[in-house]
């Protein structure tokens, strides 16, 4: 019973039973200074990675949240803000601003890497769902 041995053993193995889905790379761009960036995909989440090394992603983005709540507190009128966001990313520093101001304030991004522009515009509904200016 060699075959009934070896499915106990895969059984007994909780490694055997995980599949993981690997990243892949939507868009390989240059930045400004030569540094690689890399826009990756698993299943519904988004990945950026600069010089090899993880900038942010769609999982976890507390941080870009807190930072736009932070900056509109600071915020004299709201209601009429002019406010530059420093890089697009997934978005998400972008929407939580738009949360935070009034419906007469502008909010206007500054993206360096076209790559990225790129990957939210076409990938738009499902960061923009995720990030919330859907």
């Amino acid at each position: 019973m060699p075959e009934l041995e070896q499915q106990t053993d895969a059984a007994a193995d909780p490694r055997s039973a995980i599949t993981v889905t690997p990243w892949t790379r939507v868009e390989l761009a240059e930045g400004p200074d030569g540094t690689r960036l890399e826009l990756l995909r698993r299943g519904e989440h988004f990945s950026i990675r600069i010089g090899g090394q993880l900038l942010m992603n769609s999982r976890v983005h507390r941080s870009e949240q807190v930072f736009a709540e932070l900056t509109a507190k600071a915020l004299v009128d709201r209601l009429r803000a002019r406010v530059l966001v420093g890089g697009l990313g997934g978005g998400y520093t972008l929407a939580s601003m738009l949360a935070e101001v009034g419906p007469e304030a502008r909010v206007s991004v500054a993206e360096i890497a076209p790559a990225v522009a790129f990957v939210n515009a076409s990938c738009a509904a499902t960061l923009s769902k995720k990030a919330g200016y859907a």
